[in-house]
């Protein structure tokens, strides 16, 4: 979690920043500059598991510092419609 805090000191230019205050920068962008939620490109909980298991293929994946459930990836998604 380090590299998340570090991530979001650089976001927000406040030296003693948290992950979670990066989260909440970033979910102010995206508030901000209105970018829309998947569902307005036509993602349904229907496409959940073919997404899910091209994700747990995907080389980016496996650079992730935290392993991710299948359940976490579609908690994920459910937020992002």
């Amino acid at each position: 979690l380090y590299r998340y805090e570090e991530i979001a000191q650089i976001l927000t230019s406040d030296p003693d920043a948290t992950a979670m205050d990066g989260v909440v920068w970033v979910e102010q962008l995206v508030a901000d500059l209105m970018i829309p939620g998947l569902g307005s490109y036509g993602l349904t909980e229907a496409d959940f598991p073919d997404l899910i298991q091209k994700a747990g293929q995907s080389s980016s994946m496996k650079g992730n510092p935290i392993k991710l459930t299948d359940e976490e990836l579609a908690e994920i998604l459910e937020k992002a419609i």
